[in-house]
């Protein structure tokens, strides 16, 4: 095992081999280049002896050549059931999850077999789906590791340069079949469009006007911050949609959601929305996109005593007189109606209206707490305690409260 690792410790390129014509090629085109190159094959047992017959020929190539191979066989069945996708879907993320496994383990890139015909295939899918820029541009030749250098061939050109160089491969039965989105497209509908006049060479160039597009946009596009995104509400309705569309997914609220954003900008502050855990709030002169709390903290109330020269006012604890609680002291995040008598002010203030005043972001309202007792509301924690428990020259007992978060469990 040592001196496997130390063989592949020496890959730059990982290719991942089907078997099949495009991997093949690519397998051999690398290998005349002298480059340092191993193969990944996986093995997703779904067309049973010919996948296992899939397996030995991608073996036997690579023991030809004299090249390092990892293979590794997958329950695709079982995978598709627990994560309720496609077999297709299921396949794939096995896949690319054992990809980004060697990726992390080494320095390589893996390099995958995708020829034009296969981004034509792509382009249309994703149009059919009514996906953005980013789908509409297709697959990139080279992000995060993976290179595809052979998007600028089809598999007609492939095929003919491997039967004049004698390079065996095989073939996958299941191309053959139209129950696949991909297959039914390449089968069905493409063909059907080129005998009605569509000239595939403009297609190509309009994936590559759309990837042109993708790059300019991912150079100018606003930068942000997942968890904690401003921006002003001018800025918002001065942007492009399709730079709208980006930012939308760059900070995780999702695509083609603009039409919901428009309504929070034109509501009053306050207003907010949440999608992909994601929520959206109207802080008046600008819009805030921040993480969902998961509502798994559980506030905790301490209670100490304290003497009167531990007293310090500045710290966002609340200081009160023990002798003045009434029964049980308990925390909790306010509700609406909470009311009580900030110290300094005469009369209630609802709590609500309270962190108006301190300018409180809308986002942030829920999160604060209250300290209680049988009588009422006697503070609000990081702010002023009540003036039913203030401390005056007659205080002999006093209480330090402050708050903690549990994790619920």
């Amino acid at each position: 095992m040592e001196d496997n690792q130390e063989k592949y410790n020496e890959v730059e390129f990982w290719i991942a081999c089907s078997g099949g014509l495009d991997s093949v090629f690519l397998v051999h085109l690398f290998f005349s280049l002298n480059k340092k190159i191993g193969i990944l094959h996986c093995n997703f047992k779904l067309r049973h002896a010919e996948s296992d017959g899939d397996e030995l020929f991608v073996r036997e190539l690579a023991d030809t050549l004299n090249i390092p191979i990892q293979v590794r066989s997958f329950d695709v069945n079982t995978y598709k059931k627990s994560s309720k996708t496609n077999t297709q879907l299921a396949a794939r993320e096995l896949r690319y999850a054992w990809f980004d496994e060697i990726k992390v383990a080494g320095k390589s890139r893996i390099v995958l077999g995708h020829h034009r015909d296969d981004q034509r295939e792509t382009f249309f899918l994703q149009l059919v789906r009514g996906a953005s820029v980013n789908g509409l541009a297709a697959m990139p030749y080279e992000r995060n590791g993976y290179i595809r250098p052979l998007l600028g061939y089809t598999k007609e050109e492939l095929r003919t340069i491997c039967l004049k160089s004698n390079w065996k491969w095989r073939e996958d039965s299941s191309n053959h079949k139209d129950d696949y989105a991909r297959n039914d497209l390449r089968l069905n509908l493409l063909p059907k469009l080129v005998e009605s006049g569509l000239k595939l060479r403009l297609v190509d160039e309009l994936i590559e006007c759309y990837q042109h597009l993708l790059n300019y946009i991912e150079k100018n596009k606003l930068t942000s911050e997942k968890d904690d995104f401003h921006i002003t509400l001018d800025k918002w309705r001065n942007l492009p949609t399709l730079y709208k569309n980006a930012l939308l997914e760059d900070v995780g609220f999702g695509k083609n959601n603009i039409d919901l954003v428009e309504q929070i900008v034109y509501s009053n502050k306050g207003a907010f929305a949440t999608r992909n855990a994601i929520e959206l709030w109207n802080e008046g002169g600008y819009l805030r996109f921040i993480k969902s709390s998961e509502d798994g903290l559980i506030p905790k109330l301490s209670v100490i005593p304290v003497q009167h020269h531990e007293i310090d006012f500045s710290s966002g604890d609340l200081f009160v007189d023990a002798d003045k609680i009434v029964g049980t002291i308990y925390c909790r995040y306010w509700k609406e109606g909470d009311e009580f008598s900030p110290l300094g002010l005469k009369g209630n203030k609802k709590i609500s209206d309270f962190l108006k005043d301190k300018k409180v972001p809308s986002s942030e309202k829920k999160h604060h707490i209250v300290v209680t007792d049988n009588q009422g509301v006697i503070g609000v924690i990081g702010f002023l305690p009540s003036n039913r428990v203030k401390i005056s020259s007659a205080t002999k007992h006093f209480y330090r409260l402050f708050v903690d978060y549990l994790y619920k469990k």
